[in-house]
């Protein structure tokens, strides 16, 4: 006959929750065993597989390649065989990067005014946001004011009464522990002397008409506010009559013509802002021999260039440079303005007929400017470009970093530089941080570290700089002790802060408590036993997870100490103790690293009036009757007699029940009573000797703290209900021993004779 033995399925490696970040690849493992081999199969309990990216491997592993955050959910492994099944599941986590929903716009807004920058961010974990000022160090969360700029709880920065200072790149952040984005807005602060004066985009021409003909002389100005036109001939106001009309685009017209019309025509564009001018001549001729020449239609001027842009700054010079318009090949050259906010002094050329860039020179040190660009061909000039970027020249600091070196910095140090690789604590009160580096470090010249408490649920983050840009690890040392840590990474370079890192969480390592216990007092309960109460650390000293107490007892006439490690119960039942002794006690905190600094010791007996809880009976009156004393006194001696006898006829019965039991000295140590820590004590006292060993002292010996080992002590007991162990000594529990003292009345002041 031949048997056949069949295995139910087994798993010898069931499948384990696994979190991934996105566009990498996960593989949950599910091992099986069983007779006949069971069947594998994966299958999802919330959603369909990943067609295309899902896979069983040769080990009948799940492999899922380039998740996404929709492969988030439970998946499971099912096995089963001719005798059963089984099934296991797993929760696949998926990471995703923060994105950037809502970015930054940049803003011009006016002296005094509200700047709102709003900025949104999705990915999981939901990542989060924080704004700041570039070159400040003061990261601004959401739902929190500083100052004049305050962070609504959708994450809008709002600031009020706008400063020149506030001026610069406002850099939104998102951070999480699958990466970060950073999103830039820069803040243009303009007060009445900042906007450039208006810009005369198309002025008159020089003209020559006949006599009676008609004159236009356009003038097309813009700026902000929007400016007014007036017209002058020969530097006066011109007035206005039948023959001469200025519409509301600018442009003037004269109707038949005369020879007192010829003159110079300035048109002039005025705002809160300024004046800006431009000048044609009118020549008004008799005859037809004339030489004439008009003004030459705006649809045949070039295109207005690209918008100027700094390359290069010196003390005193600038260097521009433009895109060319479309039709660039026929043109003969452009023309460079600027203005200076700081000079006032209106707009002026700098350069004419120059090729697509241009050095201007002579300029001041530590000056702003702004440029426009006007593009010519053979019948005039184009409208301008937009009015550029400020610039500004060097200062004579030898310090200064020129403008384009910190845009390289901000598009450089605006992508990946950094991940956090590991937090590891090395101590209670320090953590070593290690990162990488992703990117050369031409624009890295350092770190900064970041960290914050996360007990409190503040965003106030502390700092550490490593101005190694080659650096790949620190070791961040006065923190709290075992406090869990966010930390993050951000690399600069000068004023320039780049794009955060990746986000993690430590804590730091327990060390011993820093605070004694607090309320070290006891109950007399009668005059062999104290019951000891005291209270735990306080929380933010405990340093740790608290794992019971260390207490210390000293006899002051004899040596009677010993050191005990209790529960994390906060009452000791002490004793037996010696009611003509007093005892002095401490008690210290034990955590995973050790114990901490006692208690103020406290000196106990066992005398009522010494302690004890009980309040003090009040004497008989002296009119007691001595038949009535009699009485009691005969009826405690006959029950004193029947309990004696019960308590003899109990022992006996006990003796030969365990009398065959052996006594294992090291299973013997402390006893469990009434759910209280009972500490037993020999009242010949104990000393520990050099060999960790327990010995009986004379009274001779000399008083001090010590820890006693109490698996060698015959005086400890614990009751252990799974097997009956045999006792060493007689014990008494306040529970559950009767105390003779509390029936026998107390003898009289004055008994009779």
């Amino acid at each position: 006959i031949i048997f056949f033995v069949s295995v139910k399925p087994f798993f010898s490696k069931e499948p384990s929750d696994v979190t991934a970040v996105a566009d990498s690849s996960v593989e949950l493992e599910c091992a099986v065993g069983g007779d006949p081999s069971p069947k594998i199969l994966w299958r999802r309990d919330d959603g369909k597989m990943p067609i295309g990216r899902a896979r069983l491997t040769d080990d009948k592993n799940l492999r899922i390649d380039r998740v996404q955050p929709e492969d988030e959910g439970v998946y499971i492994c099912d096995a089963s065989n001719l005798v059963g099944a089984i099934t296991a599941k797993a929760t696949l986590t998926v990471h995703s990067p923060p994105v950037f929903a809502v970015r930054p716009l940049d803003q011009t807004v006016s002296l005094n005014g509200i700047a709102k920058f709003d900025c949104m961010a999705t990915g999981n974990p939901p990542p989060s946001v924080f704004w700041a000022q570039e070159g400040s160090q003061v990261l601004m969360f959401p739902g929190n004011s500083y100052g004049r700029f305050a962070v609504s709880q959708s994450g809008q920065l709002s600031i009020h009464g706008v400063l020149k200072q506030d001026a610069g790149f406002i850099v939104c952040s998102a951070l999480s522990v699958a990466g970060s984005a950073t999103a830039r807005a820069f803040l243009q602060v303009r007060s009445v002397g900042d906007v450039p004066p208006p810009i005369i985009e198309v002025g008159p021409a020089n003209q020559t008409l006949p006599l009676h003909s008609v004159a236009t002389l356009p003038c097309q100005a813009g700026g902000d506010p929007p400016p007014k036109v007036r017209w002058s001939k020969n530097g006066i106001l011109l007035q206005m009559n039948s023959r001469i009309n200025v519409f509301n685009n600018g442009t003037l017209q004269i109707d038949d013509l005369e020879l007192s019309d010829s003159g110079l025509y300035t048109c002039t564009g005025v705002s809160e802002s300024g004046e800006s001018s431009w000048s044609g001549s009118l020549s008004v001729e008799r005859g037809p021999g004339a030489l004439l020449h008009r003004s030459a239609d705006p649809s045949v001027f070039p295109r207005p260039p690209g918008r100027p842009r700094l390359l290069n700054a010196s003390q005193s010079s600038l260097t521009i440079a433009w895109d060319p318009p479309q039709g660039a090949n026929t043109l003969i050259g452009y023309t460079l303005e600027y203005y200076s906010p700081d000079l006032q002094t209106g707009w002026v050329v700098a350069a004419h007929r120059v090729n697509a860039h241009s050095i201007v020179k002579d300029l001041k040190p530590d000056t702003r400017y702004v440029f426009i660009v006007r593009a010519e061909n053979s019948y005039g000039l184009s409208v301008p470009s937009n009015i550029s970027a400020l610039a500004r020249t060097l200062s004579k600091d030898s310090r200064a970093v020129p403008p384009q070196q910190l845009d390289e910095a901000r598009t450089r140090l605006g992508t990946k530089v950094l991940t956090l690789m590991e937090l590891v604590p090395l101590s209670s009160t320090s953590v070593r941080v290690t990162w990488e580096v992703l990117t050369g470090d031409d624009f890295l010249e350092g770190v900064y570290i970041r960290f914050r408490e996360l007990s409190g649920g503040s965003h106030k983050y502390n700092m550490v700089t490593v101005m190694n840009a080659g650096a790949t690890q620190y070791t961040v040392s006065n923190l709290r002790k075992f406090t869990k840590y966010e930390f993050f990474l951000m690399p600069f370079f000068k004023s320039v802060e780049g794009q955060p890192s990746n986000s993690k969480i430590v804590q730091t390592l327990e060390d011993v408590p820093s605070a004694a216990p607090t309320g070290l007092s006891w109950d007399v309960l009668n005059s062999s036993y104290v019951l000891l109460r005291w209270s735990p650390p306080p929380p933010q000293h405990l340093n740790g997870v608290l794992l019971g107490y260390k207490v210390l007892v000293k006899n002051n006439t004899t040596l009677t100490e010993t050191s005990l490690n209790a529960t994390t119960s906060s009452t000791l039942l002490l004793g037996p103790l010696n009611a003509k002794s007093a005892y002095n006690v401490r008690v210290a905190g034990v955590t995973k690293a050790g114990w901490g600094p006692y208690c103020p010791e406290v000196r106990l007996t066992t005398e009522a009036s010494s302690g004890g809880s009980r309040p003090p009976r009040a004497p008989y009156p002296s009119s007691t009757p001595v038949w009535l004393l009699v009485v009691t006194a005969g009826s405690a001696l006959a029950l004193a007699l029947s309990c004696v006898v019960a308590l003899y006829l109990r022992r006996r019965r006990m003796d030969k029940e365990i009398g065959h039991l052996s006594v294992n000295g090291n299973e013997v140590s402390l006893l469990q009573s009434n759910g209280k820590e009972t500490l037993w004590i020999e009242r010949n006292g104990w000393g520990k000797d050099s060999s960790g060993g327990v010995v009986a002292m004379g009274n001779g010996g000399q008083g001090d703290y010590a820890e006693v080992d109490t698996r060698g002590l015959t005086t400890f007991c614990n009751l252990r209900k799974d097997q009956p162990t045999p006792y060493a000594t007689t014990t008494l529990s306040a529970g559950n021993v009767a105390n003779w003292n509390e029936f026998l009345p107390p003898p009289p002041d004055h008994p009779p004779p």
